[in-house]
C-alpha cells in the first residue's frame, strides 16, 4: 500500500512533534541518568538490571492516558472510543508497577531473579514508547469536532476518499 506524499508529510510532522516532546519531558531525564551512570564506570550488564526503566515506562503510559483524557474532555464525542486504549494503558502500568516492585525488591535485598524479568522490562519500556507515539498520532488525527481526520487516515480502505 503506498502512501500519498501529502499523507507522510503529516505523519512524519507528527512523529517530530511526538519525538521531541517525548524526548524533552520523558526521556531526557532517563539520558542524562544513564550519563552519569557510566560516567562511574558502572557496566551495561548492571545499566540492564535498572529499575529506573519501569519508572520511565509508568511515565509514558501515564502520559498517553492524560493526553487521551484532554481528548476527550475536548470533545466529550462518543465517536471518539478511548476507553478500550486506556484500559490498556492501566493494565499496562500495573504489569510495570509489578515489574518495579520486583526490581527494587531484588536489588534491595541482593536477590538473583530470572532473567526473564530483565528482558521482560525492556520489552515494556519499548511498548510503552510504541504506545505513546501511536495514541499520539491517532489523537492528533482527530479534527474540532472530534471526528478523525479521513484525509489523513492511511489505513483508509477506501482509497477514493483518502
Amino acid at each position: 500500500m503506498k502512501i500519498p506524499k501529502e499523507k507522510r508529510k503529516e505523519i512524519f510532522k507528527l512523529s517530530t512533534l511526538w519525538f521531541y516532546e517525548t524526548i524533552a519531558f520523558i526521556l531526557l531525564p532517563l539520558l542524562i541518568y544513564l550519563i552519569l551512570y557510566f560516567s562511574f564506570r558502572n557496566s551495561i550488564y548492571d545499566f540492564s538490571r535498572l529499575p529506573e526503566w519501569m519508572f520511565i515506562t509508568i511515565v509514558l503510559y501515564g502520559d498517553t492516558i492524560r493526553k487521551l483524557i484532554f481528548l476527550y474532555l475536548k470533545f466529550k464525542n462518543p465517536e471518539l472510543r478511548i476507553g478500550r486504549t486506556v484500559a490498556q494503558a492501566v493494565i499496562a502500568i500495573v504489569l510495570t508497577s509489578t515489574f518495579l516492585i520486583i526490581l527494587l525488591i531484588s536489588q534491595q535485598e541482593h536477590l538473583e531473579i530470572n532473567p526473564f524479568i530483565y528482558w521482560g522490562q525492556f520489552v515494556i519500556f519499548f511498548h510503552s514508547i510504541w504506545f505513546s507515539y501511536s495514541t499520539s498520532i491517532r489523537a492528533s488525527l482527530v479534527n474540532d469536532e472530534g471526528k478523525n481526520i479521513t484525509t489523513l487516515d492511511i489505513f483508509n480502505k477506501d482509497k477514493d476518499k483518502a
